[in-house]
């Protein structure tokens, strides 16, 4: 078989791509045949440790105290890290506070990092992590929205987007549905799981090389954890494809340790987490609990819609605002809504922090409408299609605004289902 390298692929001139003609992805043969470099490709430095993390078992309390000194004592260890030694910031949140490099006074979700140990091998530092002993008072979790609006516990305050008078508008419609629908969080399960190597370099710089989405941001909060200026750290990526979210902010943590890890120690570091633990620490597709009301005339015509939407955020900001916002925009899909009143609530929860996964916040509010429209044509025994069809932005009838005031023009939906 022909030896693939990364020199030898070159991507296709647009220009000579022909309609109709199946091309091959850009870096396919790369990938199928083993050559693509991923992190744990790259040749090792020399002097290389590994680290691995030590993680919460309860889902909220207070941490009384955490005791590593077995940890410290273990095989091959050379190192262990608490939030303690960090001698920047703290707090690595992307946009909004609340994410904590390590847990400080409160445990925040079941499997927060407490600490990280550096070790000879990976196999010593994951045996190792598991040695420390932590005394935690353990509290009661908030883990639903439900509970989350009974206790007013949010991430960042709600929005709301309004036209006309809902109220009105319900009362007055022939019919009146009302339904709640749960959308299930998702796992990105990507390529190639979380991982960081750090090597430090002449005049106190630093390279990263991780498995990121977003380097500028990685550069950023590595330097001010390790309080340093932002030219002193490098980070490097070949491939930022194949992650669908999971690491365009939840990268940087195990990026940010490794620094701190090879910066004390004054060697290579890299923290690769175990795909079982990588799952535990770092946040998923957002859950939503969202409601609606909508009344409709005696042809399934929406006249008025009342909406809550209603996002999972687990315990902190992370993306939530924005990702709430776009399940807003996205609620009526391709439909009017007619007089509407649709509010955003980022619940905060004991649970991981749930970040970007592909779609954004819209897939959640698009098939609240979906599921909306497939009510009024059970309760008006009509074809759902049909129903669909019929409340379509339609600007002969102006009925072509969005709930968040755009006009929607060249509308091809109705050509598209034809």
């Amino acid at each position: 078989m022909r030896k693939l390298t990364e020199a030898t692929q070159t991507a296709t001139p647009s220009s000579t791509i022909a309609k109709g003609k199946s091309v091959p992805h850009e870096s396919a043969p790369l990938q199928v045949a083993g050559s693509a470099l991923y992190i744990d490709d790259l040749p090792e430095p020399a002097n290389l440790k590994y680290a691995a993390i030590g993680t919460s078992s309860v889902s909220r309390g207070t941490l009384n105290a955490l005791n590593v000194d077995a940890v410290r004592k273990a095989q091959g260890v050379a190192d262990v890290i608490t939030v303690a030694d960090v001698p920047g910031h703290t707090d690595i949140g992307p946009v909004f506070k609340g994410d904590p490099i390590l847990a400080e006074e409160q445990i925040l979700f079941h499997g927060q990092p407490l600490f990280a140990v550096l070790a000879d091998s990976v196999r010593h530092a994951r045996q190792a992590a598991l040695l420390a002993t932590a005394d935690i008072t353990a509290e009661a979790p908030c883990l639903t929205v439900a509970q989350a609006h009974q206790d007013k516990s949010y991430v960042r305050p709600p929005h709301v987007m309004s036209r006309g008078d809902s109220q009105q508008a319900l009362a007055n419609s022939v019919h009146q549905i009302s339904n709640t629908l749960h959308i299930g969080g998702q796992e990105h399960l990507y390529l190639e799981g979380q991982v960081a190597l750090a090597v430090p370099s002449e005049n106190d710089n630093i390279l990263i090389y991780s498995s990121t989405q977003h380097p500028t941001e990685l550069q950023k909060l590595v330097a001010e954890v390790l309080d340093v200026p932002f030219h002193k750290v490098t980070v490097e990526i070949r491939r930022a494809g194949g992650a669908f979210g999971g690491k365009e902010t939840q990268g940087a943590q195990w990026a940010c340790l490794a620094a701190l890890l090879a910066v004390r120690n004054g060697c290579a570091v890299k923290l690769r987490l175990p795909r079982q633990q990588d799952m535990m620490a770092t946040g998923k597709r957002h859950p939503f609990s969202n409601q609606y009301t909508v009344g409709t005339d005696e042809n399934g015509l929406i006249q008025g819609v009342q909406m809550q939407i209603n996002g999972n955020c687990g315990h902190s900001p992370d993306l939530s605002d924005a990702i709430v916002d776009r399940a807003m925009f996205h609620a009526d899909n391709g439909y009017y809504l007619g007089d509407c009143h649709i509010e955003g609530h980022r619940c905060r929860t004991n649970q991981v922090s749930h970040t970007a996964f592909r779609g954004f916040g819209g897939p959640q509010g698009m098939i609240t409408s979906e599921a909306m429209l497939d009510s009024i044509a059970r309760a008006i025994g009509q074809d759902p299609l049909t129903v669909r069809k019929t409340n379509l932005y339609n600007a002969q009838r102006q009925r072509h605004t969005t709930q968040y005031g755009m006009t929607v023009d060249d509308f091809i939906l109705p050509d598209i289902i034809e």
